[in-house]
C-alpha cells in the first residue's frame, strides 16, 4: 500500500489513526463482516497542513484502489473520537455514496477542515478537548435494507440488557432530526420490549443480538455497535466501548431494610456500619485472600434521607471476583426476578483460583461450634464487665474508652452473628435436600425448644401472663406492695434477661423495654402462649440408617440454635452503646456543649470525639443537631423507592403534587425539577435561561448551544443515538426522547420533574 493510504488489515506499523478505525480492525481480525475499508492516517493530515501538494500523492494512491463504479462512505477517525466521554457527535463530517477519486479526495479535505469549524472549536473549548488530529475512513458502501445500533449493556443505568434501535435505510437517520427508531430490549434470553407491530426485521434483530453478545465477549467490555443489513448479510460499521457504566451506582434497600429499618440517626449509622462492615471484610479476606483488599467495603452501604441502602455495585465487584455473573445483583437489588431456568449464582471458571481458600474456609468452619461456644462464654463475661464499668462517675475520656471497647467487642461479635447465620443456612439447605430424597420433612428441631427459652421472651411473657391474671389488683402493678411476690420475682428476672431489648435491635437510640415498664405490662397482658411445643417426633435410629443424615441433622439443629443465641448475645452487647452514649450526652449537656443528653444521637461518632477534644466546635455541632432533627421530621414520612440509580432526586421530587405522568425513552441519566421552555425553532432560543428544561421536537448540531443553559431535555422524537441524546450525555443532563405530543402538552414555565433513569416525566400542579 501507499505512504498515506492503507488497507484496514495492513500489517504496516507506521500508520496512526483514531480508535474508530482501530475498532473496525478488531472486528475484521475476529472475522466479523465489515465492508472493505481503507484508512488515511494522521500523517497525511499533518503533512497536508504544511504542504498542500500532499493531495497529489494521496490521489495517486487512491487511483490504485478505488473502483469508479463503487460508492464509498467517507468518515472521520479523529484522535478524540471513541476514546472518552466526549464523542464529538455530529461535529465532524460524514459523506455517503461518494463515487470517484476526485470526489473522495474532496471529501477527505472537507473532513480535515471540519476540525476548524466554529461548532467543533466551541465544542472542544467547552469539553477541554481542543487538540485534534484527524484520520479518515474510506469504506465501501453497504446498501442497507435497514440499519441500526446495538448496546450490549444499558448505557443509562448499567443494567444487563441489550438495547437495539433500527431504522429503514441508512443508519444516519438515527441522528437526524425528527426520526424515532424502532426499539427492542433483550434481557436474560427473553424480549422485554419490542415494537407493538411485529416487523419482518425480527430474525435479523435476533442475529444482531447474538453477534453483539459474541463481540462483547471477545472485546472484553460492554460495547455499542452500528450495523446494517443489506437483505443478505449483517455488516458492522462501528464499535465503541460503553464508557458510562462505571459511573453508575445502583442502591437497593431490599436487604438493608431488614437490618436497619426506618430512620437511622447519624450516631447509629457511624457506629453500625464500621462495626458490621469490618466483619464482612474479614469474611471476604478468608474467602478471596489478598484480592479482597480491592473491595471498598466502606462503600457497601449509603444513606438516603436517613434510610439505609446497600451499594449493589460493591456487591457486583465481589461477584466478579468470585467469578459469578455480576448481573445477579439485579435480583438481590429487587430490580429483576430470576428466570427459574437460569442460575445466576452459578460460579464461573474464575472461581477456580479461589478454591484453595474456599476449601480451607470450609474445613475451618466445619468445626466452628467450638469457636462459637468459646465466643459465647467469653463475651457474656466481657459484656457484663463493660456493663458493670458503666457508672455515673465516669468522665468523658473514660466513657469514650468504654465505647471504644464496645466497638471492638461488637465488631468481633458481628462476625460470629454472620457466620452463625451463614452456617445455619448452609446446613439447613443440605439437610432439606437430603431429607427430600427420603420424603422426610423437618421444619423444627424438638431438642432446641428448651434451650431457646433462654433467648425467646415469649415463654417468659406467657408465664408472667398466668401470674398476672391471679393478681387481685392487676391495674396497680407498679406499686410493689400490691404485687404477688412470685409475679414480682419473675418480672425482675424477665427484666434482667430481656430488658435490654427494644423495637429495633440495631438502633440503640430507641428506648429499651426496661425504660418502658408500661410496655412490658402490655406485652404480658397480650401474651397468653409462649413457644408452641414441637409436634415432631424424630426417630434418630432411622436417620442413622440413612447414611450421614444424622450428622447433618445435628449440625442443622445446632446452628439453628446458635443463630438465635449468638444474635441474642450480640444484641445485648450492641445495646450497651445506649447507656454509654446517654451518659456521655449527659456530661456534654451539663457543660452546655449540647442542649440535651439525647442530642448526642444526632451527631456522628467522629463529631462527638471532636467536641470532647475541642469544645470550640460546640456551637457549630449544636446547629447541626437542630438541622438534622428538622430534616428527620421533614422526611420522616417520605416514601423512597426500593432501587435508586446513582443518586436520589431532591426531596421535592418525591413530595410533589403531581398532576400527570408521561413516559418516554430515557437516553441520558439524571434527575431535575424545574420550569420548561418549549422550543419550536431557532427563534425561540432567546427565551431559554439557565436551569430551564427544554422541550424540543428534535435537535441537530445548530441547537447545541441550548444545552449549555439547559438542565434537562425532552424531545418528541429521537432515540439513544439522536443528537440531543448524545449531547445531553456529554453535558451530563437528563434526557428523555420519543415522548408523543410533548410539544403541545407542555407550556412555557410549567414545572415538571424529569427522571432520566426511568424515562418518567411528572407534570407538577400549579
Amino acid at each position: 500500500m501507499g505512504k498515506y493510504i492503507q488497507h484496514l488489515n495492513s500489517k504496516h506499523k507506521d500508520i496512526d489513526v483514531g480508535n474508530k478505525a482501530k475498532n473496525l480492525a478488531f472486528l475484521s481480525k475476529n472475522r466479523y463482516t465489515i465492508p472493505k475499508t481503507y484508512i488515511c492516517g494522521f500523517k497525511a493530515f499533518r503533512d497536508f497542513r504544511d504542504d498542500k501538494n500532499v493531495l497529489s500523492q494521496i490521489k495517486r494512491e487512491l487511483n490504485t484502489i478505488i473502483d469508479e463504479n463503487t460508492s464509498y462512505s467517507i468518515r472521520s477517525s479523529a484522535s478524540v473520537e471513541d476514546t472518552s466521554d466526549f464523542s464529538y457527535a455530529g461535529q465532524f463530517e460524514t459523506y455517503l455514496n461518494i463515487k470517484g477519486v476526485d470526489s473522495i479526495l474532496a471529501s477527505i479535505v472537507k473532513i480535515w477542515d471540519s476540525i476548524s469549524g466554529k461548532q467543533a472549536i466551541a465544542y472542544g473549548e467547552e469539553t477541554g478537548q481542543s487538540e485534534v488530529e484527524m484520520g479518515v475512513i474510506i469504506q465501501e458502501m453497504a446498501c442497507p435494507l435497514f440499519s441500526g445500533v446495538v448496546f450490549t449493556r444499558n448505557p443509562i443505568n448499567g443494567l444487563n440488557e441489550i438495547i437495539i434501535e433500527s431504522v429503514d435505510g441508512f443508519g444516519t437517520q438515527l441522528v437526524q432530526e425528527g426520526i424515532t427508531p424502532e426499539r427492542w430490549k433483550y434481557k436474560w434470553e427473553s424480549w422485554t420490549e419490542k415494537p407493538s407491530n411485529e416487523t419482518k426485521k425480527f430474525e435479523v434483530i435476533r442475529n444482531v443480538v447474538q453477534e453483539a453478545i459474541n463481540i462483547e465477549k471477545e472485546y472484553g467490555k460492554p460495547v455499542d455497535l452500528e450495523w446494517v443489513f443489506d437483505g443478505k448479510d449483517i455488516y458492522w460499521l462501528q464499535l465503541r466501548e460503553i464508557t458510562t457504566l462505571n459511573s453508575t451506582n445502583i442502591y437497593s434497600n431490599r436487604i438493608s431494610r431488614e437490618f436497619l429499618p426506618g430512620i437511622i440517626k447519624p450516631l447509629v449509622w457511624s457506629i453500625n456500619i464500621p462495626v458490621v462492615n469490618s466483619s464482612w471484610k474479614q469474611l471476604f479476606k478468608e474467602l478471596l485472600g489478598r484480592k479482597a483488599e480491592s473491595i471498598n467495603i466502606n462503600n457497601l452501604a449509603n444513606q438516603f434521607y436517613f434510610r439505609a441502602y446497600f451499594n449493589m455495585g460493591v456487591v457486583g465487584d465481589i461477584f466478579e471476583l468470585l467469578g459469578m455473573p455480576r448481573d445477579a445483583l439485579e435480583i438481590l437489588a429487587g430490580i429483576e426476578f430470576s428466570n427459574e431456568n437460569r442460575s445466576l449464582f452459578r460460579p464461573g471458571p474464575q472461581t477456580i483460583q479461589f478454591l484453595p481458600n474456599i476449601l480451607r474456609f470450609i474445613m475451618q468452619k466445619a468445626m466452628f461450634e467450638k469457636n462459637i461456644e468459646k465466643f459465647q462464654r467469653d463475651f457474656q463475661l466481657k459484656y457484663k464487665q463493660v456493663k458493670k464499668a458503666l457508672i455515673e462517675d465516669l468522665n468523658e475520656e473514660e466513657t469514650l474508652g468504654i465505647i471504644e471497647k464496645l466497638i471492638d467487642l461488637n465488631s468481633t461479635a458481628s462476625y460470629y452473628v454472620i457466620m452463625a447465620q451463614l452456617l445455619n443456612s448452609l446446613f439447613s439447605m443440605v439437610l432439606k435436600t437430603r431429607l427430600k430424597k427420603e420424603n422426610i420433612s423437618i421444619e423444627e428441631f424438638p431438642e432446641n425448644q428448651p434451650l431457646l427459652e433462654f433467648v425467646d421472651p415469649r415463654f417468659h411473657l406467657a408465664k408472667l401472663n398466668k401470674l398476672y391474671k391471679k393478681q387481685s389488683d392487676s391495674e396497680n402493678l407498679f406499686k410493689e406492695e400490691n404485687i404477688d411476690p412470685e409475679f414480682l420475682r419473675e418480672l425482675r428476672l424477665f427484666k434482667q434477661r430481656f430488658g435490654h431489648l427494644s423495637d429495633s435491635g440495631n438502633d440503640f437510640t430507641t428506648p429499651s423495654w426496661n425504660e418502658q415498664p408500661e410496655l412490658i405490662i402490655e406485652m404480658i397482658k397480650a401474651t397468653e402462649q409462649g413457644l408452641k411445643p414441637s409436634s415432631i417426633s424424630l426417630n434418630h435410629d432411622l436417620l442413622k440408617k440413612k447414611g450421614n443424615l444424622i450428622f447433618f441433622y445435628k449440625k442443622a439443629a445446632r446452628y439453628r440454635l446458635y443463630r438465635e443465641t449468638v444474635t441474642f448475645l450480640y444484641t445485648y452487647g450492641y445495646r450497651l452503646f445506649r447507656p454509654a452514649f446517654l451518659h456521655l450526652g449527659s456530661l456534654l449537656s451539663k457543660k452546655n456543649l449540647l442542649n440535651d443528653s439525647d442530642d448526642i444521637f444526632y451527631l456522628k461518632y467522629p463529631d462527638i470525639k471532636k467536641i470532647i477534644s475541642d469544645p470550640s466546635v460546640a456551637s457549630k455541632l449544636r446547629k447541626r443537631v437542630r438541622t438534622t432533627k428538622e430534616e428527620i421530621k421533614k422526611y420522616g414520612n417520605v416514601r423512597l423507592p426500593e432501587v435508586i440509580f446513582e443518586e436520589l432526586p431532591k426531596a421535592m421530587l418525591m413530595s410533589l403534587d403531581v398532576k400527570e405522568e408521561l413516559y418516554g425513552v430515557p437516553t441520558s441519566k439524571g434527575y431535575h425539577v424545574g420550569p420548561v421552555k418549549v422550543i419550536k425553532g431557532v427563534s425561540d432560543f432567546k427565551k431559554v435561561t439557565k436551569g430551564d428544561i427544554i422541550i424540543i421536537p428534535f435537535s441537530d448540531i445548530s441547537w447545541t448551544p441550548l444545552f449549555a443553559k439547559a438542565s434537562a431535555v425532552i424531545s418528541e422524537s429521537g432515540g439513544i443515538l439522536s443528537h440531543c441524546s448524545i449531547v445531553a450525555r456529554e453535558y451530563r443532563i437528563p434526557a428523555i426522547v420519543s415522548v408523543n405530543n410533548i410539544m403541545t402538552t407542555l407550556r412555557d414555565n410549567m414545572r415538571i420533574a424529569v427522571d432520566g433513569f426511568n424515562g418518567k416525566i411528572q407534570i407538577i400542579r400549579d
